[in-house]
């Protein structure tokens, strides 16, 4: 009988796996045996440095034992409940009031708090291997964290699916790629700031869903998303060799609204052949849409070329008024 057990953890079992000793380990000449036949096996491994500092321990209290608990090379639950097991035993045989616990690394003083819900704990010893501490904490962080990125793909998605796409941009377009990237990572954080991806999912699942049934809305919906990435594409070229960033922004925006525009008005088109949108509302969203286009367009066009004077940006509000006029009168009569 002790009254202070000196525990020594080998949660991931190292002991089992190469010496193929199992625990728990009990008494001052079993540990030794022990930690003999696992430095014979693997002379650079440090639980065995554990075991011989849990020893030396041992032999200036008085009272006192030494056990080993091993664990699994399963880390997680199935290492903790077999070290609970292995405690469970070593204090019917020991009858120990307190713990004193002796580990080589962070990974093993994760079962602190499953001894000290057995018995108090008076102290904890860490026998650091001269080359390895901070390389096997950081070790054990970065394994805890690469797991638990395995098991949630919306972290995966992020965190290795975006560098995977950047590297491959790079690899087929070399230098010239940055640029591709930096607008992908543009795009993608316009989407997460405005909260889109119900949207681009209801689009996405809308595509899909016409490809399968063979609709005709199909070539609508694809034809509106190679027009949109048309425009942004060749916007982006025509205003690749300005320097000033505000002049480039409104350049870019002048050579896609045209493209965006017609698409806007194809994939509404595809809206009321699938039945999901009613002809006068239909009626108004094209007007709204054509009428913001043209604006648009010849008030950038007057910015950035203000030669062309105000005439076409006068004209281009009276149409678009007159069109939204007209969707509106015949709503009413509609109605």
């Amino acid at each position: 009988m002790a009254r202070l057990i000196i525990l020594c953890i080998d949660r991931d079992d190292d002991l089992g796996e190469k010496a193929g000793i199992k625990g728990p380990v009990i008494g001052v000449r079993a540990c030794k045996s022990a930690a003999n036949k696992l430095l014979l096996a693997d002379p650079s491994e440090s639980d065995a440095n554990a075991i011989f500092a849990a020893i030396k321990l041992k032999k200036s209290l008085k009272n006192s034992q030494v056990a080993i608990l091993t664990g699994s090379r399963e880390l997680g639950i199935k290492s903790d409940m077999e070290i609970r097991r292995q405690l469970e035993e070593v204090l019917r045989k020991t009858r120990a009031k307190e713990a004193i616990i002796v580990s080589d690394g962070s990974s093993d003083e994760f079962v602190i708090p499953i001894i000290a819900s057995y018995l108090p704990i008076a102290s904890v010893q860490r026998v650091v291997v001269r080359q390895s501490e901070r390389v096997e904490t950081s070790y054990y962080i970065l394994k805890s964290y690469w797991r638990e990125l395995l098991q949630k793909p919306e972290l995966a998605r992020v965190v290795l699916g975006l560098p995977a796409i950047a590297l491959l941009i790079l690899a087929i377009f070399g230098s010239a790629g940055m640029s591709l990237i930096l607008a992908c990572v543009g795009i993608y954080l316009l989407v997460k700031a405005f909260q889109l991806e119900n949207l681009l999912a209801s689009f996405s699942h809308e595509l899909a869903s016409t490809l399968r049934r063979g609709k005709a809305a199909f070539l609508l919906y694809f034809a509106s998303l190679i027009l949109a990435a048309s425009g942004f594409f060749l916007g982006y070229r025509a205003s690749e060799a300005i320097a000033n960033a505000y002049t480039r922004f409104l350049l870019a925006l002048h050579e896609a609204l045209p493209y965006l525009a017609f698409a806007s008005f194809l994939f509404l088109t595809a809206k009321v052949i699938e039945r999901k949108l009613r002809k006068l509302v239909y009626s108004r969203l094209v007007a709204i849409a054509f009428g913001l286009a043209l604006i648009s367009y010849n008030a950038i066009e007057l910015v950035l070329f203000p030669s062309v004077g105000y005439q076409k940006l006068f004209l281009a509000i009276i149409v678009s008024v007159a069109a939204i006029s007209f969707v509106a009168i015949l709503e009413k009569v509609k109605g």
